[in-house]
């Protein structure tokens, strides 16, 4: 919180408000702007690669930015908490850092607002000051978009790092993000000397008073734009009342800082209960239960099964030669995080754009298996004359066992509706018994 004075003027309808510190008294600017950066959602836009070396774009790439809620609260979290430490963070004109000049103003803190236009979604507002001068009158007339620079890491000078934040937020016409507000100016609420405090600076005021309102009997729940002036006076009111008034205040203060320090104990004293209760009655995350070791073993013997069978029916369909079988069950047993980049050229706008997709292998492997035609694996596309001479496995389909086993899974599956792996299994206990 800041630490000052209010005071009022003669003037009964018009309150002066000014921080009194131990430097120079800095005015607010004249030119105080709201302006929307981005919303909740996933967005696509292009962007451009440069040569490391020329700094020239070689090619651009079509790039996603998820945004969720969680995102744009770290972004408000972060970026007011660099701005806290003294970290600008400036508006250059179409993200040009380079020159000083081209910098229209800076960001003077962040926040979120519910969006007005889609139910349940949010948008990440910038409040600025943009000083009046020649060079910045193009913003809000011919320049009404911006552009956020969104940084993985940023270390200050002071060697704090910071991560995924709001670096800069360009004005610019040709944003990532289209079907953007305009810039906003903010109204003040009095003009007695050349700076002043718009509403949301006072109504913020007044929340950080909220033990001296509580005092005072000035109820803030109900504290709106059309109100916040009368709970102002009222809160003079009762300052110029006297010393005794501001020590009772001050007392109330620390009791309930008081109470908040003994809740935080409280509330440490439970969480340490809590997890020794878990530590006797729960297994440790890293070692699973023997239900689990259980199931696990089973789904693994039910995956191979699986496998098992499709194979064989790759075989049967000459789509593999017997040779490969192994190498075909290692590739379809492969795990999910195992996967296959594809690169490709698409055209975007008339423009050759790079672009790449991921696949898992097994699921590559089957797909390009089961495009293949039957016979696939010789020579000819056609299974060889005198196949049963041929150095192939026994098919499942010429042994009278499996003949059997093969019509008891079926009806199996039927009945239960259990997948074929599944039926298999419990046809082979059947037959055994």
């Amino acid at each position: 919180m800041r630490e000052g004075k209010m005071m009022s003027t003669e003037n009964t309808d018009a309150i002066e408000l000014r921080f009194v510190s131990d430097g120079p008294m800095v005015q607010l600017s004249e030119r105080r702007v709201k302006k929307d950066i981005i919303r909740t959602g996933d967005w696509t836009f292009k962007a451009p690669i440069l040569d490391p070396k020329t700094g020239e774009v070689v090619r651009v790439e079509l790039r996603k930015l998820h945004v969720p809620e969680s995102r744009v609260d770290h972004w408000v979290r972060e970026g007011n908490a660099m701005l806290a430490s003294g970290v600008r963070v400036p508006m250059p004109l179409d993200h040009d850092e380079d020159h000083s000049e081209r910098n229209q103003g800076f960001v003077t803190r962040f926040y979120k607002e519910a969006d007005p236009k889609r139910p349940g979604e949010h948008v990440l507002y910038c409040e600025a000051e943009i000083p009046d001068e020649p060079k910045t009158q193009s913003i809000g007339r011919t320049i009404r978009e911006v552009s956020a620079d969104i940084r993985t890491e940023f270390i200050d000078d002071a060697g704090r790092v910071w991560r995924d934040v709001i670096r800069h937020v360009a004005p610019c016409i040709v944003p990532k993000m289209h079907a953007q507000e305009n810039f906003i100016q903010l109204k003040q609420v009095t003009e007695p000397f050349s700076g002043g405090m718009d509403m949301d600076e006072l109504i913020a005021l007044l929340r950080e008073n909220a033990a001296l309102a509580e005092a005072a009997g000035v109820d803030l729940s109900d504290l709106s734009a059309e109100n916040a002036l009368a709970k102002l006076k009222a809160l003079l009111a009762f300052t110029a009342t006297g010393k005794a008034e501001g020590e009772a205040a001050q007392a109330k203060l620390k009791d309930v800082e008081a109470s908040v320090t003994a809740l935080a104990a409280e509330r440490d004293a439970l969480k340490g209960e809590v997890v020794q209760l878990k530590s006797q009655y729960e297994p440790p995350a890293d070692e699973p239960s023997p239900e689990v070791i259980r199931l696990r073993e089973e789904n693994a013997q039910l995956r191979s099964r699986e496998i098992d069978v499709e194979v064989d029916a790759l075989l049967k369909d000459g789509k593999i030669a017997a040779a490969k079988r192994g190498l075909v069950v290692a590739l379809l047993a492969s795990p999910e995080s195992e996967v296959i980049r594809l690169k490709d050229v698409a055209k975007v706008d008339g423009k050759d754009v790079a672009t790449e997709t991921s696949l898992a292998v097994a699921e590559g492997v089957r797909t390009l298996l089961k495009s293949l035609p039957p016979g696939a694996a010789f020579a000819t596309g056609k299974l060889p004359a005198g196949s049963k001479e041929a150095p192939l496995p026994k098919e499942p389909g010429d042994d009278p066992e499996r003949k059997a086993l093969a019509k008891l899974a079926s009806e199996i599956q039927l009945k239960d509706r259990c997948t074929y792996a599944e039926a298999l299994i419990r046809a082979e206990a059947t037959l055994r018994t």
